[in-house]
C-alpha cells in the first residue's frame, strides 16, 4: 500500500477510498483468513498509511455474498457467510465513526439485488453491480474536481 500510494501521490490532493473484500472473512480448514481483531488492525494500519497523502479516506463496506454460496465451502475450500460480513462491516462502519472517516455502504445498496447485481462466482459484482457502485461514487469523486 504505501509504495500504490506514493505512486499516485498528486500535489493538489488525494482521496483514498480503502476496501477489503470477503476474502479476509472467509474461513479455510476451520480458520479465519483475517479473524475480526486482525482485520481491524489491518483497517487502522491503512488508515495510518493513509492518512501521511490525505484527510480524504473512505472506508468501503464489504459487498453481501449470493444466497448460492452463503454458508457454503466453494471450490476454493474458502467458507463465507452474510452474517460474518456484516460482523465485518460494522468494523470497518465503528472505525469511519471513531475516526471521522467516510464510510460507503455498497452492502445496503446491493442486499436487496445482490443476485442480479453479483458476478456468477457470487462474490464479485458483475457489470450492474459495478454500474450501481459506480453511481454511488462518481458523486463523491466529483466533489474533488
Amino acid at each position: 500500500m504505501p509504495h500504490e500510494m506514493a505512486a499516485r501521490n498528486a500535489a493538489d490532493g488525494n482521496i483514498i477510498f480503502i476496501g477489503y473484500g470477503a476474502n479476509d472473512l472467509a474461513v479455510k480448514e476451520g480458520n479465519y483468513i483475517v479473524n475480526p481483531g486482525q482485520f481491524k488492525a489491518n483497517i487502522l494500519t491503512a488508515i495510518q498509511l493513509a492518512k501521511q497523502y490525505t484527510q480524504d479516506i473512505y472506508l468501503v463496506s464489504i459487498l453481501p455474498i449470493s444466497k448460492n454460496i452463503d454458508g457454503i465451502e466453494v471450490a476454493s475450500g474458502k467458507l463465507r457467510t452474510n452474517d460474518e460480513i456484516l460482523v465485518y462491516n460494522q468494523i470497518l462502519e465503528n472505525i469511519a465513526a471513531e475516526n471521522s472517516l467516510h464510510y460507503i455502504d455498497f452492502h445496503s445498496a446491493f442486499l436487496d439485488d445482490k443476485e442480479v447485481l453479483l458476478s456468477a462466482d457470487g462474490v464479485h459484482p458483475n457489470e450492474k453491480g459495478y454500474g450501481m457502485m459506480a453511481e454511488i461514487v462518481i458523486p463523491l469523486i466529483e466533489k474533488y474536481l
